[in-house]
């Protein structure tokens, strides 16, 4: 086991670094999805007018 550790570390530390990197672009995904924001901007969003809609509540709100 010790020996296929350190003949494969060098592909075990990528894997874990691109693993790393994915995780962190989903999980980033997720929050700005959570927070109405697409990645590429409303133009091209399916969900552009729901967004329009938050956004005019929001703003027609009165602050606290």
């Amino acid at each position: 086991m010790v020996a296929f550790l350190s003949n494969n570390a060098g592909t075990i530390f990528a894997g874990l670094i691109l693993l790393g990197i994915v995780a962190a672009i989903i999980v980033k995904m997720c929050s700005d999805r959570k927070k109405g924001c697409c990645a590429y901007g409303c133009g091209g969003c399916g969900s552009r007018d729901s967004c329009e809609k938050r956004r005019r509540v929001a703003s027609e709100s009165p602050p606290n």
